[in-house]
Protein backbone atom coordinates (compact mmCIF):
# COMPACT_ATOMS: atom_id res chain seq x y z
CA UNK A 1 0.00 0.00 0.00
CA UNK A 2 1.02 3.61 -0.49
CA UNK A 3 0.87 6.02 2.41
CA UNK A 4 1.14 9.76 1.78
CA UNK A 5 1.32 11.81 4.97
CA UNK A 6 -0.95 14.85 5.11
CA UNK A 7 0.30 18.34 4.42
CA UNK A 8 0.87 20.94 7.09
CA UNK A 9 0.14 24.61 6.29
CA UNK A 10 2.96 26.52 4.67
CA UNK A 11 4.38 28.06 1.54
CA UNK A 12 5.99 26.26 -1.37
CA UNK A 13 4.81 23.88 -4.03
CA UNK A 14 2.39 21.10 -3.04
CA UNK A 15 3.78 17.57 -3.20
CA UNK A 16 0.49 16.15 -4.48
CA UNK A 17 -1.89 16.97 -7.32
CA UNK A 18 -5.34 16.15 -8.59
CA UNK A 19 -7.90 14.77 -6.14
CA UNK A 20 -5.35 14.54 -3.32
CA UNK A 21 -4.52 18.24 -3.68
CA UNK A 22 -8.21 19.20 -3.71
CA UNK A 23 -8.82 17.18 -0.55
CA UNK A 24 -5.84 18.72 1.27
CA UNK A 25 -6.88 22.22 0.24
CA UNK A 26 -10.44 21.61 1.45
CA UNK A 27 -9.15 20.50 4.86
CA UNK A 28 -6.65 23.36 5.17
CA UNK A 29 -9.32 25.89 4.10
CA UNK A 30 -11.27 24.94 7.24
CA UNK A 31 -8.36 26.47 9.16
CA UNK A 32 -7.74 29.48 6.93
CA UNK A 33 -6.89 31.93 9.74
CA UNK A 34 -4.30 29.59 11.24
CA UNK A 35 -2.78 28.85 7.83
CA UNK A 36 -2.61 32.57 6.98
CA UNK A 37 -0.72 33.24 10.21
CA UNK A 38 1.73 30.42 9.52
CA UNK A 39 2.33 31.71 6.00
CA UNK A 40 2.96 35.24 7.35
CA UNK A 41 5.62 33.77 9.63
CA UNK A 42 7.33 32.14 6.63
CA UNK A 43 6.54 28.52 7.42
CA UNK A 44 7.31 26.17 4.53
CA UNK A 45 4.91 23.39 3.66
CA UNK A 46 5.88 20.10 5.29
CA UNK A 47 4.48 16.67 5.96
CA UNK A 48 4.36 14.69 9.16
CA UNK A 49 3.45 11.00 9.23
CA UNK A 50 0.25 10.03 11.02
CA UNK A 51 1.73 6.66 11.92
CA UNK A 52 4.94 5.86 13.72
CA UNK A 53 6.81 2.59 13.96
CA UNK A 54 7.55 1.84 17.60
CA UNK A 55 10.48 -0.59 17.89
CA UNK A 56 12.42 -2.38 20.60
CA UNK A 57 9.79 -1.83 23.30
CA UNK A 58 10.93 -2.70 26.81
CA UNK A 59 9.20 -2.14 30.13
CA UNK A 60 9.85 -2.53 33.84
CA UNK A 61 7.41 -2.34 36.73
CA UNK A 62 8.62 -1.48 40.22
CA UNK A 63 5.91 -0.82 42.78
CA UNK A 64 3.65 1.90 41.38
CA UNK A 65 6.17 2.99 38.70
CA UNK A 66 6.32 1.81 35.12
CA UNK A 67 9.39 2.50 32.99
CA UNK A 68 9.08 2.26 29.22
CA UNK A 69 11.84 2.30 26.65
CA UNK A 70 11.28 2.28 22.90
CA UNK A 71 12.74 3.56 19.67
CA UNK A 72 11.01 5.81 17.14
CA UNK A 73 11.90 6.94 13.67
CA UNK A 74 12.83 10.57 13.03
CA UNK A 75 9.93 13.01 13.25
CA UNK A 76 7.90 10.91 15.69
CA UNK A 77 7.13 12.12 19.20
CA UNK A 78 7.38 9.90 22.27
CA UNK A 79 4.64 11.91 23.97
CA UNK A 80 2.22 10.97 21.17
CA UNK A 81 3.02 7.28 21.68
CA UNK A 82 2.56 7.58 25.45
CA UNK A 83 -0.77 9.36 24.98
CA UNK A 84 -2.02 6.38 22.97
CA UNK A 85 -0.87 3.91 25.62
CA UNK A 86 -2.35 5.62 28.67
CA UNK A 87 -5.72 6.62 29.96
CA UNK A 88 -5.40 9.97 31.67
CA UNK A 89 -7.96 11.01 34.23
CA UNK A 90 -8.28 14.71 34.95
CA UNK A 91 -10.07 16.24 37.92
CA UNK A 92 -12.97 17.37 35.69
CA UNK A 93 -13.45 13.93 34.08
CA UNK A 94 -13.32 12.32 37.52
CA UNK A 95 -16.00 14.75 38.81
CA UNK A 96 -18.23 14.06 35.78
CA UNK A 97 -18.01 10.28 36.28
CA UNK A 98 -18.95 10.63 39.95
CA UNK A 99 -21.82 13.05 39.33
CA UNK A 100 -20.09 15.95 41.10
Amino acid sequence: SIFIPPALCGGGEPEVSGAALLLEQAVLNQHADLCAGLLREGLEQARRPLRAAVRNVRHAIAGDQVTLEFELSGGAYATAVLRELMEVETASSHDEENGD
